[in-house]
């Protein structure tokens, strides 16, 4: 039952985010709020319905439901109201939300790979290519980011750690075989996830800060993205604990 429970879970995503994008054009209203929300239950279902249907109680699980929460809050502050505090607020709740993620992340490699350092060079180096990457990108655009330019660097820097630790997990995993089922499958699940959350957020930025906000093409894609990154990392509770 909880098997076409997930799978109706995960067909009704692509009825809701086209419905979703088609009412929140050319502004949000509460039509669009109400479908945005569905949407981001959705996720959230994804999350339960995976870990009930493998037995997954382990702390993995937890957290990133955890995640999947946080990042429903940030969907419904985000697309709420205009006002600066509902803005940091959401911001805040998506942080939280790769917070979470990080954790989990961790806690799977810790588990499948003990005496595994947090904080390996290759992940370091990793990151500071992605977040350095960022940072001229935003100098380069010209991005007018204004007093929102301290939580946005924390989150970009927090939102690049989460893509470092998700595909160094799955990397960990695809080449040593037997660590969990389907490791190839499971590999692609983490980095095509964490890749499109930070495919998504990108787009949110040169949305927000660069004069995009007319640009109908760019929000389709940043929010399709965004809701197949939550679905495919929800997802991974099927194979991983």
């Amino acid at each position: 039952m909880e098997i076409v429970l997930l799978v109706l879970t995960v067909a009704l995503e692509f009825v809701f985010v086209p419905l979703f994008l088609k009412a929140a054009w050319p502004k949000k209203n509460k039509k669009s709020l109400v479908l945005k929300m569905i949407c981001a239950t959705l996720f959230v279902c994804m999350g339960f319905l995976a870990a009930k249907i493998s037995g997954n109680t382990s702390d993995f699980a937890k957290l990133v439901i955890l995640g999947l929460i946080f990042g429903w809050l940030g969907d419904f502050f985000l697309h709420v109201s205009e006002k600066s505090f509902c803005f940091l607020i959401g911001l805040l709740s998506f942080l939280g939300g790769h917070i979470f993620y990080i954790c989990a992340y961790s806690r799977a490699i810790s588990n499948y790979f003990p005496g595994t350092n947090f904080f390996a060079p290759a992940e370091a180096a990793a990151f500071a290519l992605i977040f350095g990457g960022a940072v001229i990108y935003a100098v380069v655009q010209k991005m007018r980011l204004g007093a929102a330019l301290i939580p946005v660097s924390v989150y970009t820097a927090v939102l690049a750690l989460m893509f470092v630790k998700a595909a160094s997990l799955g990397l960990r995993i695809a080449f040593r075989p037997g660590t969990v089922q389907l490791p190839i499958l499971v590999c692609l699940m983490l980095m095509a996830g964490a890749f499109l959350f930070m495919t998504s957020d990108a787009l949110l930025a040169v949305i927000l800060f660069n004069g995009q906000k007319k640009n109908r093409v760019m929000k389709i894609v940043n929010i399709v993205t965004y809701f197949s990154a939550q679905a495919l990392l929800a997802c991974t509770l099927l194979l991983v604990k």
